[in-house]
């Protein structure tokens, strides 16, 4: 007769000391466990002593790419923001009601119907652009702030102008982001000092 070996109690094929990778420096605590990889691409501060593993406009790259694949109706406008640094001005392209120059009275009224009717197609167009844009300016806003880390985060909520003019602005919100990645509290005071 075969001899047995007592169970430990953890099931078949679970007593004594297991299979490789189980046994010592590869639990759920210890260092051996712990991911070595690359850090995940984010917006992070800059913390005196430790340099940025990704600069800010990789990271911006892969923001870009990021809002590039999220369903947003006429993302073009805010993503070409983002990817700029520039602000966008909807209300610069709001269309303008033209008058009609015809010289007979009839024509001028038919020409003038045409040209309002035109105005209108193109004034629902650009309410609908201008409503995408806003509703797409709050989506990037989430999209940015995913793409931050704790601490970045934390940083911009001590920012004064966080709840207004971070959050209605993407640019200004990606300029201070920038800021906060190549200064850091401890170099705005050794800059101070050499005054």
């Amino acid at each position: 007769m075969p001899v047995r070996f007592q169970s430990t109690g953890r099931g078949p094929g679970r007593g004594g000391r297991g299979s490789f990778g189980s046994g010592r420096g590869y639990g759920r605590f210890n260092s051996q466990s712990r991911r070595t990889g690359p850090k995940e691409l984010k917006f992070h501060p800059l913390i005196k002593g430790k340099s940025p593993e990704y600069s800010f406009d990789e990271v911006l790259e892969k923001l870009v790419m990021t809002a590039s694949t999220k369903k947003m109706d006429q993302s073009d406008d805010v993503i070409d923001s983002v990817r700029l640094m520039t602000p966008f001005d909807i209300d610069l392209l709001v269309p303008v009601e033209e008058e009609a120059e015809e010289d007979d009275e009839t024509d001028r009224i038919r020409e003038q119907e045409r040209l309002r009717d035109e105005y209108w197609r193109e004034k629902k167009k650009w309410d609908r652009r201008k409503e995408n844009y806003n509703d797409n300016r709050r989506t990037m806003y989430g999209i940015i702030l995913g793409m931050c880390t704790e601490a970045m985060k934390e940083k911009l909520r001590r920012e004064s102008d966080f709840q207004t003019t971070l959050y209605e602005d993407n640019v200004q919100l990606l300029e201070r982001i920038r800021k906060f990645m190549t200064t850091s509290d401890e170099t705005e005071w050794d800059n101070f000092g050499l005054w």
